[in-house]
């Protein structure tokens, strides 16, 4: 199917609307993200820089494996985690658990003999209600047309390095007082933008003639396969640079994240105006070499002692643009297709957290307790190299993404030809729902497909559906 598709037969994109650049979903994309920089990027960074570092590993720990398995419940069970989701009592009790957590644990870290257990309250807090905001953004993403998030998203990015930089210098307590406020800016942006996609509906997987065109259960899973390896490849190689070089984590990240941050909006704003289809075949080789060539030459990077700068800076470039890249392919998969937000992002996304928790955490102890030889740092970035390669070669080929086009262009030709048969057949207009689509709007009837609404009938009996 990926190799008959040509680049004549792709759909073409929709025109952006270049207000996206600064509304409100990206303001809060951005503040959400500035959190996790602050409370969470690397050890001695942001507002934790001041706590010891085994005070930092258990926060670290527990709101990394709180906020992972709260992403996989919604892939579990993504009804339980909508119903949330589309409540004000859950939207709620999602940004009140974050800020209390944050309080708690930057509270307990300034503390000269800190509790374990405020430490751990904290951290599990925190990531339980950050995976919530998360899986709400999932939600607003859903419904918004590919063309705007493939915009928004490097542009959040910017904003969160941004404010990463100047409050990363900025005294304690402006830090204190920031980091605490900004999961509330950005949760009162998600309130403000699920009202209007409260009623949207999530397709569920019933019968093996809609998997033939739909994306399966298993494709969601490879892309989140492919998060996993080369999130952990690049953990790993993150750790082995910093100590083969000897820099601590602030010297690393500043300011490394800002201009690497420059160098994705740019890059990724620029692709999206560029290309005229729906694949991301290129953005996709890219960014795998990218974060490829920057795990080989990790140990060659760390001897440039004049330019000790641009081993960072190709790390981040390579770290920031993949976290974007699953995001915006997440996005546009459940958009084209309805798919379930909570299930989407929560298997994708939290694929992507496990696995660059797992890389920090397994390449913590170089350096220390593991002493960090020539020969141990060439065969750890080897390794990775390999990793990211094999992901490219066996999980998530690029074939797969043209593979997606070619489904959607299956949906919208079956639409094509439901409407034309409803219309031969007699059937009135209330008897088909219209999907909304970045390729065209399809007519499809109720008895085609099993949609699962969450919103309520309107006056004349039909289920509301943006």
């Amino acid at each position: 199917m990926a190799e008959a598709a040509s680049e004549e037969e792709l759909p073409v994109r929709e025109k952006h609307d270049f207000r996206t650049f600064f509304n409100s979903c990206v303001w809060g994309f951005g503040f959400i993200r500035a959190w996790v920089y602050l409370m969470f990027l690397g050890m001695g960074v942001g507002v934790l820089s001041g706590a010891s570092s085994s005070d930092c590993v258990v926060v670290y720990l527990c709101s990394s494996t709180m906020l992972t398995i709260t992403l996989f419940a919604g892939g579990i069970a993504p009804h339980g985690v909508e119903w949330v989701l589309t409540r004000s009592v859950g939207q709620i009790v999602s940004i009140a658990i974050t800020v209390l957590g944050t309080v708690c644990a930057v509270g307990a870290c300034t503390l000269p003999d800190p509790p374990l257990a405020l430490l751990m309250i904290g951290g599990l807090a925190t990531g339980t209600g950050s995976g919530f905001i998360h899986l709400g953004y999932g939600e607003i993403h859903r419904n918004r047309p590919p063309a705007d998030v493939g915009l928004e998203i490097p542009v959040a990015v910017l904003i969160a390095a941004v404010v990463f930089a100047a409050v990363s210098f900025a005294p304690f307590a402006v830090q204190f007082a920031v980091t605490s406020v900004l999961p509330l800016a950005s949760g009162c942006i998600i309130m403000r933008e699920s009202r209007r996609f409260r009623a949207c509906p999530a397709l569920v997987w019933m019968n093996r003639s809609s998997r033939l065109i739909m994306p399966t259960p298993r494709l969601i899973v490879r892309v989140g396969m492919c998060a996993l390896g080369i999130g952990l490849a690049d953990g790993v190689a993150r750790q082995v640079f910093m100590s083969l070089t000897g820099i601590s984590s602030f010297d690393f990240y500043h300011p490394a994240m800002l201009t690497s941050s420059i160098v994705l909006a740019v890059l990724l704003i620029g692709f999206e105006l560029l290309r005229r289809d729906n694949t991301f075949r290129r953005l996709y080789k890219l960014i795998t070499f990218t974060i490829a060539a920057s795990i080989a030459f990790v140990p060659s990077l760390s001897n440039l002692e004049s330019l000790y700068w641009l081993g960072p800076l190709i790390t981040l470039v390579g770290y920031n643009a993949f976290n974007a890249f699953v995001w915006i392919l997440l996005a546009d998969l459940t958009y084209n297709f309805r798919l379930s937000a909570a299930a989407t992002f929560g298997i994708g996304w939290g694929m992507l957290t496990l696995g660059s928790t797992a890389g920090q955490l397994l390449a913590t102890p170089l350096g220390s307790s593991v002493p960090l030889t020539p020969q141990l740092a060439s065969f750890l970035t080897a390794c990775g190299t390999l990793a990211v390669f094999a992901v490219y070669l066996f999980v998530m080929k690029d074939d797969d993404l043209v593979d997606i086009v070619d489904r959607q262009n299956m949906v919208m030709s079956i639409g094509d030809a439901m409407e034309e048969d409803e219309c031969s057949s007699g059937e009135t207009e209330e008897s088909v729902v219209r999907i909304p689509h970045q390729i065209g709007v399809h007519h499809i009837t109720a008895g085609e497909l099993h949609w699962n609404y969450c919103g309520k009938k309107n006056s004349n009996g039909r289920k509301r559906c943006f």
